[in-house]
């Protein structure tokens, strides 16, 4: 592989054999939000080095937070809103496309007296953020959205009353009730989850959190993050074995990691071993799956199955829409780039895809700035036929700062 600009160049071959993985930015920066509320020190160990959780790290430092870094723990020492210094001005943090970083961060700044401007990326501002809305009016926190022209996403001033209960509607996204969740462990407010009919693992993540730390915990231990592990996980079921060192056990509270129990009932061999995660590669059936709960292993689904003989179903797919893309038609894309064939039916909410695919000429692909289709785009090069390229490649530190140098084998 050739670094040259915003373009990468990838030549076929093996993922690399023997792999430390990120660990989980879902837990990391839910831990950090509760972390900056709660009465401190409070630890927190293997935390994740992607760019949604150094944003977040640089964000609570800007509003007082005291975060001592070392290599494998991050103790906060103080908390949120005591440490809050007053302004009379608007307060501005530019706080990226991360979702787990925006959104989350709504309850720690709803905590505080100053009024603060969260300046994200243009496509954030279009994601589905009403709900967000809706539930600071009701805790009584002064908000507002972006003119056309604006850089900010929304503008909000507490501090938040005690409403007895509040639903917060997940039908879009529960990153919302993450983030307000959290004020459980500060204030006397119930937050109940609604229309909860995808990512309910993530609630559970961050219920076992609050609970956690209700029981009068001070400290939290991430684990290996699943969405990136799927990655290695399904290129090594089909090309190459793949050991991912640091995965000595499977986090069920993370939805990505049903990708193992799939694997091994197509004829797939994923266990673990003495040494982490082995993953061995086998002869793979087509396969249906039902992506309500898993939205962000979709890039991995696709991958495999363009990689196995016959016709895969992936089905409830709708939120992908309102990612950093819309991923239904960037897979699409992808899938028409290298010369195979998908068809997403939109009234039944399912794509199809034909297996195998085989890439017989180079391929340059004119990627969104997506770490997850760039992540799709690459592998699919390197367990093809031909090279070819990928461009927006820095995107990948959002979730997995090292994918390229585990991508490129040995």
């Amino acid at each position: 592989m050739n670094f040259e600009q915003s373009i990468l160049n990838i030549e076929p071959g093996n993922f690399k054999s023997v792999i430390e993985l990120p660990y989980s930015k879902s837990y990391a920066n839910r831990a950090l939000a509760i972390a900056s509320i709660v009465k401190g020190p409070f630890k927190i160990k293997n935390i994740a080095t992607s760019s949604d959780v150094t944003t977040m790290i640089k964000i609570l430092r800007e509003i007082g937070l005291e975060i001592e870094v070392t290599k494998t723990t991050i103790t906060v020492k103080n908390s949120f809103p005591e440490c809050e210094k007053n302004s009379s001005e608007v307060v501005k943090l530019d706080t990226g496309d991360g979702g787990t970083t925006n959104r989350i961060l709504l309850g720690v700044l709803s905590l505080g007296k100053n009024t603060y401007e969260l300046n994200s990326t243009e496509k954030f501002k279009d994601r589905p953020n009403h709900e967000a809305f809706k539930v600071l009016k009701q805790l009584g926190v002064k908000c507002e959205g972006p003119a056309v022209d604006d850089r900010f996403w929304i503008r909000l001033t507490g501090p938040v009353k005690e409403p007895e209960n509040i639903e917060v509607d997940c039908s879009d996204t529960t990153q919302f009730y993450t983030g307000f969740k959290i004020l459980e462990l500060v204030k006397n407010i119930n937050f109940t989850a609604k229309n909860l009919n995808t990512s309910a693992r993530y609630v559970d993540i961050t219920r076992h959190l609050v609970e956690k730390v209700k029981s009068g915990s001070k400290e939290v231990e991430i684990p290996v993050d699943f969405s990136s592990a799927s990655y290695p996980i399904v290129f090594g079921a089909v090309k190459n074995k793949v050991l991912i060192k640091n995965c000595l056990h499977i986090d069920q509270l993370q939805a990505d990691s049903c990708v193992i129990d799939l694997i091994n009932k197509i004829g797939g061999k994923v266990e673990i071993s003495p040494n982490g995660l082995l993953i061995t590669p086998s002869r793979l059936r087509p396969f249906d799956h039902d992506c309500s709960g898993c939205p962000d292993l979709v890039p991995s689904l696709v991958f495999l199955a363009l990689n196995i003989s016959g016709k895969s179903r992936l089905k409830n797919l709708s939120v992908l829409r309102h990612k950093e893309s819309d991923r239904i038609s960037e897979i699409l894309k992808i899938i028409d780039t290298i010369g195979a064939n998908g068809l997403y039916n939109e009234d039944r909410d399912e794509l199809i895809i034909e297996g195998k695919f085989n890439i017989n000429q180079s391929v340059d692909f004119d990627l969104p700035s997506d770490h997850r289709m760039i992540i799709l785009a690459s592998m699919l090069l390197r367990v093809g036929h031909m090279a070819g390229s990928v461009n927006n490649f820095s995107h990948v530190n959002k979730s997995y700062p090292e994918f390229f140098l585990h991508l490129q084998g040995e």
